[in-house]
């Protein structure tokens, strides 16, 4: 499948906004020098031996195209005003400042209209608890 700028937007959103960095685990699970989250080695690690063997993060990579693709679509569909497949700056600049309304009603805590070092800490820590 080919990668267009509009789908690294979605992962850069997706990760910001769905499922950004969970702590990597402390203990195993590390894979070619890269920790794998608990999260992830809870979800992927089929076998039980504390890492993910090719087979498990070929699935692992597989689940993340396919929800990073099935996001790139679902913003196409919402911000996509024109229909011609792609957005344009324009359309970037409106689901843009959708997204960061949508993060500011739902992490600003004390209604100031911003979201704060501690009520975005508190979004990580959410979201956190809702990872795969």
């Amino acid at each position: 499948m080919k990668t267009t700028p509009l789908f690294s937007l979605g992962l850069v959103l997706c990760s910001f906004t769905l499922a950004s960095a969970e702590p990597p685990a402390a203990t195993p699970g590390k894979s070619d020098d890269r920790p794998i989250s608990a999260a992830a080695l809870k979800k992927y690690d089929k076998d039980g031996d504390g890492k993910l063997s090719d087979d498990e993060k070929a699935v692992m990579i597989a689940d993340r195209k396919a929800k990073a693709e099935k996001r790139e679509k679902e913003m196409l569909a919402k911000y996509d005003a024109d229909k011609d497949g792609s957005l344009s700056d324009t359309e970037k600049a409106t689901m843009r400042e959708q997204r960061k309304k949508e993060m500011i009603a739902k992490f600003d805590k004390d209604g100031d209209g911003k979201v704060s070092p501690e009520e975005r800490e508190a979004g990580k820590a959410a979201r956190g608890e809702h990872k795969d």
